[in-house]
């Protein structure tokens, strides 16, 4: 029985030192598999980093791109006609096209142009009309004034008018602002 129970033994040590072997290899071929997918597995994540990154740098650079055609087209170029509409209505062309509209800041500064121009408009026309009145007012001022200042000229030329010293005095101040008078109404033609 014990040489049975010995020959079981060593029939059963063969089995469990195969079995041994085939448990060690499996071990290290799942080691092996294990290196291979860790390895796999930093080449994928670094492909995807380098993916993020590179989708990242194209959507700034998208953004970018639309925030500066925002910013050149609703801003500047509107910018620009409004300043240029600016100058041309300060310089006098009070007929120029403000061109700019919108619900924002912009707009509210073309509107307020909008009524900038049209009275400006009207002080050109009122401008104009009081230079008229002025011109046509001075002009039949002219007339009377420079009869009175002959008229005291002439009276006091005249030998024969006998004027006390101060009927004398008051006919010179008289002339003084006759010519003081006609100098005012030189100036306002001017």
């Amino acid at each position: 029985q014990r040489e049975a129970l010995r020959t079981h033994r060593e029939n059963q040590i063969v089995p469990v030192g195969t079995i041994s072997e085939l448990s060690q290899n499996l071990t290290e071929f799942a080691q092996f598999g294990v290196e291979v997918s860790g390895q796999n597995l930093t080449e994928t994540v670094e492909q995807l980093l380098t993916i993020q990154s590179l989708a990242m740098l194209a959507s700034f650079a998208a953004i970018f791109w639309a925030m500066v055609s925002i910013v050149e087209v609703q801003i500047n170029q509107r910018m620009a006609r409004l300043t240029s509409a600016m100058v041309a209505i300060a310089g006098g062309k009070t007929n120029t096209k403000v061109g700019v509209s919108g619900k924002d800041e912009l707009a509210k500064m073309a509107k307020a142009l909008e009524v900038f121009k049209l009275n400006a408009t009207e002080l050109k026309r009122s401008n104009e009309a009081l230079e008229k009145f002025a011109y046509a007012a001075a002009h039949d001022l002219r007339s009377p004034l420079r009869a009175v200042q002959d008229l005291a000229e002439w009276t006091l030329d005249d030998e024969e008018n006998k004027f006390s010293e101060d009927g004398r005095q008051n006919m010179s101040l008289l002339l003084r602002r006759t010519f003081r008078l006609n100098q005012l109404l030189k100036d306002l033609l001017q």
